[in-house]
């Protein structure tokens, strides 16, 4: 597992802590399931979840899940949105 910059303001973990991390190890443990099934079965898709950063503090994201190709090798790449602009700005909306 690789991780860049802005991973690591996000979740608020130091590179050397999120290199080599599965993402499965970030999901609180009672979402970690459907996090696997989603990683599992291959599927290029997008759900929403939550994870924990460094301070314990739950942060809702989409995760979204992609297979490529590298060098004759499938690889699974995972992209990780913060949503929490998003769900403040749908409340306002919404009151």
């Amino acid at each position: 597992t690789d991780a860049n910059p802005a991973a690591c303001r996000l979740l608020s973990l130091p590179y050397h802590e999120l290199v080599g991390s599965p993402v499965l190890s970030l999901p609180p443990q009672a979402r970690q399931a459907r996090s696997a099934l989603s990683i599992d079965s291959g599927a290029d898709a997008a759900i929403e979840l939550e994870m924990l950063d460094g301070r314990g503090q739950v942060i809702p994201v989409e995760v979204v899940g992609r297979s490529v190709q590298r060098r004759d090798q499938r690889q699974r790449m995972t992209v990780i949105r913060d949503m929490r602009d998003r769900q403040a700005a749908q409340a306002r909306i919404h009151t």
